[in-house]
């Protein structure tokens, strides 16, 4: 359900992208083919977030508990050093 979920939010962006990209370059047909293929996106990743949340939810009355891979923490030194990736 959470790849599903997933895989409709990353098709949505994408096509978000390809309308934008492109928004001048393409005839106003063109645009209103785009735009509805946007629409129908949105509306597919709509419907799997709530139906993604509502699985989770059936599984919290349950009862269940849901555990995630630990987390992966990145070191860095203390701001202003070498080691600080936002630091030129």
């Amino acid at each position: 359900m959470g790849e599903q979920f997933a895989e409709a939010a990353r098709l949505y962006a994408e096509a978000v992208v390809v309308l934008t990209s492109h928004h001048a370059n393409v005839s106003c047909d063109n645009y209103i083919q785009l735009r509805a293929a946007v629409e129908e996106a949105r509306k597919r990743s709509e419907s799997l977030g709530i139906a993604y949340e509502e699985h989770v939810e059936s599984h919290r009355r349950g009862g269940e508990t849901f555990r995630t891979g630990p987390a992966k923490a990145t070191h860095k030194g203390p701001p202003g050093s070498d080691k600080d990736p936002h630091v030129n």
